[in-house]
């Protein structure tokens, strides 16, 4: 069984449990208001662990694969502020917990303090640039004069980038980062398991830096990511990376195939490249 954790517009999702159910594999899809539940026990699980979807309890041990494309809000609330705040927090660090001790395969198990979408991050850098992508010039600064002799310095084409916060109008009080756009071909590398594609497709796909980003999604461990790479003379600079690929601008054709690659991991079938 494969279970999809996603949201009800998501078109990829809805390809790989439509090609899950031509194999003859069930599937089970939460997009529902109403959280999954979860359920285990320490040390031996009897009854084994599982999570509860609608009436329907999963044991873990009959999946064999998770698609992860959206986090389930809290399925509590107590009508409070702090009270819900806190317990949004608790349930998902329980549903990381619960993802990260899966064991079939999970695209992507996630982690603590990562977002959908989001620049690079300084423990990611080490493992791009060991991939064989740049880095962008980066600075992480709290003072107005330190961010604009940066804007300056590279003629205004500075991506900049706030940390989560409650309320904008603290947004100018808090560090930013900015990191410095080369000029050049922008395009987005997916990753999907063994595969690895590109948009806009009319740029191509050098094979040099299909490689590059398919050894950077397995140094960092996932099995579908998504690239924003800026191509010059002096090489492949990686501006961001997403853990939760947004597929909504890929045609139909390559979405699909996109999708035959991710139902290979979730059906225990995935093809090693040498890469």
């Amino acid at each position: 069984m494969i279970l999809a954790l996603a949201g009800p517009e998501d078109d990829l999702v809805r390809d790989v449990l439509a090609l899950a159910a031509n194999r003859g594999l069930e599937v089970l899809r939460w997009d529902e208001p109403e959280s999954p539940r979860l359920c285990w026990e320490l040390p031996a699980p009897a009854p084994p662990a599982y999570c509860a979807i609608g009436d329907r309890q999963v044991p873990i041990t009959a999946l064999s694969g998770v698609l992860v494309r959206a986090l389930p809000a809290a399925p509590l609330s107590y009508g409070t502020e702090t009270d819900d705040e806190y317990l949004s927090k608790e349930w998902l660090a329980a549903l990381l917990g619960f993802l990260r001790a899966m064991p079939c395969p999970v695209i992507n198990r996630p982690r603590p303090l990562r977002s959908f979408r989001q620049p690079l991050l300084p423990a990611w850098a080490a493992e791009i640039a060991a991939a064989g992508l740049r880095l962008p010039d980066m600075l992480v600064t709290g003072s107005p004069e330190d961010a604009a002799e940066f804007r300056a310095r590279h003629a205004g084409r500075v991506l900049t980038v706030m940390p989560p916060g409650r309320f904008a109008a603290e947004h100018d009080a808090r560090p930013a980062c900015l990191l410095a756009t080369p000029t050049g071909l922008c395009r987005h590398v997916f990753v999907a398991g063994a595969e690895v594609y590109a948009t806009p497709a009319e740029a191509g796909l050098p094979d040099s830096l299909a490689a590059r980003c398919r050894r950077a999604a397995r140094r960092l461990g996932l099995e579908f990511a998504e690239f924003q790479v800026v191509s010059d003379d002096a090489g492949d600079t990686a501006m961001a990376v997403s853990d939760f690929p947004d597929t909504s601008a890929c045609p139909p054709e390559v979405r699909e195939r996109m999708a035959r690659a991710l139902l290979d991991v979730l059906a225990g079938a995935r093809r090693e490249v040498l890469a």
